[in-house]
This record gives C-alpha cells, structure tokens and sequence, in this order.
C-alpha cells in the first residue's frame, strides 16, 4: 500500500448489514472523520476487517426475526456496498469475516466478491500489508490485519481489571503470528482496544554511568519499524472494535441470548509522521 509519510490508516469492521443492531450512525460518524479535512495528515486510507455482513441464514441457530432487517445474503451484499461508496477512494483492503465465511460452502466468498465490486485489493481472512513511502518508495513499515479468533473476556471484579486482563490477552494472542510488524490488529471480538509499546522505566549503562530510561524512546536509536523482525515490546497491537450494538429496544438476538456485555461501537486510527508509526487513536463513536 502506498502512503505519504505523513498518513492516516483507519482500521473498522464487523459492521454486520443486514443486522437491526448495526449502528449506522456510528458508521456516519466515521465517514465523516475519514471525508473531513481535519488536522494533521490528510493522506487516508481505510482498511476493512471482515464481518462486513451478516451471512446469518434462517436455518442458522443464531437466526432471529428480531434482529434480521435484510434477509438475503445478495441484499445484505449490496445495502454493504451502498454504505461504503461513499469513501470507496480510501478503500484500500478488505478481510473475511467468520460471518462470510460461514455461507462460503453454499454462496462462494462474498468477500472477494465484495472487494472485486469495490474495486480494491482482498486480504483474505488474515494478511500482511506493506506500507510504502509514495515519494521515496522505500517500505516504512507492515501491518498484520487479522479478522480474529476466539473471545476477549475476563471475570475480574473491578473495569479496570477487566480491560487490563483483556489488553495482555489480545497481545498475547498477536504478538506470536508475526514478526516483522509495528502494528498487529484484528477484530472479531468486538472490544475496541488498544495496546501501546512497552514504555517501563528501565536503568542502564552509558558511558560508564547508570541512566534511567525509557524502552525504545531515550538514550538509543529508534526502533527500526521497518525490520524483519520487530521486538514485541515494541509493537502495537490493536482490537479494531465494531458497529454492532449488543442490545436493541424491541427484540432479541444471540448476544443477548448468551449474554454478552454491552460494547463500544467504534474503530481505530494509526497516525503516521515522518514515515513511522507514531501513535494509535481508538475512536468510541
């Protein structure tokens, strides 16, 4: 993917059309911070992580009346296109879902079919993008965009517990698939969250004295964002969030059947100046 060096990279998904919980003014929200001139970098791009439908048939155990608002899988396609096109420009890579995947037997991959009537690349259920200056065409660093697997939960007592149980959980369950990426990201969960390098206070030795320091940031060169291998520690690792309300007023669906929390709707930004990632902004809408 070719980028300014100074960019925006949005990272959404799981929106699930064709579903009554789908927040379609959480989706608003987010074209127009993608549309918009802003501050910063104006250089954007948007990167789509599966769950784009919701593929959920009526012979499915998930099915319910309640929450189904399109029925048929080429309707759930095509209202999905229709919601997208107005910042198809920033579209640059869309992932499959567990949801598309599930009618793969009986349809096809709706996903590359997505993406094919979309006009931008296909990633697949998990792929590798490499992020390319546009002026120097020199890699500035990779992504590692993973639809996701498996659940994101905690018992803990206290919220704040929770979180922090659920951010060691998300990188443990990245930071071993892949070595050579600043960010590694999927969704799947829908938990919006973010987890930043490693910026403990360390002591060390330089020129024969002992300094405090901060991992990757004081008394040494910067991390290389574009190795082969990038340190874990250094790695930002990222659950991308969704736009499906767990909850409606007039019904019921599997999540409320199998009682799921309530989430945050929303997505994730990765700011880039000077060609290095510099911070990752998760976005509640």
């Amino acid at each position: 993917m070719r980028v300014e060096e100074d960019s925006e990279i949005f990272l959404a998904g799981d929106t699930q059309w064709g579903n009554a919980g789908t927040s379609e003014s959480g989706w608003d929200a987010l074209c127009e911070r993608l549309s918009s001139d802003g501050d910063g970098a104006r250089d954007r791009h948007l990167c789509l992580m599966g769950d784009l439908i919701e593929c959920i048939t009526i012979d499915d155990s998930r099915f319910s009346w309640d929450q189904s608002r399109i029925h048929t899988i080429r309707a759930q396609r095509d209202y999905a296109i229709s919601r997208i096109e107005p910042v198809k420009q920033y579209l640059r890579i869309l992932l499959r879902g567990n949801h598309e995947h599930r009618v793969a037997g009986n349809y096809g991959d709706i996903s590359a079919e997505l993406a094919s009537l979309l006009r931008c690349d296909y990633g697949g259920y998990v792929c590798v993008v490499e992020c390319v200056s546009r002026r120097r065409g020199r890699l500035l660093f990779r992504l590692f965009l993973h639809h996701g697997f498996g659940k994101l939960t905690s018992s803990a007592k206290d919220s704040v517990q929770r979180r922090a149980n659920m951010m060691a959980a998300l990188r443990q369950r990245l930071q071993h698939l892949f070595a050579g990426a600043v960010v590694m990201a999927m969704g799947h969960t829908h938990q919006l969250l973010v987890v930043p390098p490693d910026q403990t206070l360390q002591v060390g030795a330089r020129g024969g004295e002992l300094h405090a320091y901060y991992r990757g940031r004081d008394h040494g060169a910067a991390v290389a964002q574009d190795a082969a291998i990038v340190p874990p520690d250094d790695r930002w690792y990222i659950n991308t969030g969704s736009f499906l309300r767990t909850y409606i007023a007039d019904g019921d669906g599997y999540a409320e059947m199998r009682g799921l929390p309530p989430v945050e709707i929303g997505y994730c930004i990765i700011h880039a100046r000077g060609g290095r990632v510099t911070c990752v902004e998760r976005v509640a809408v």
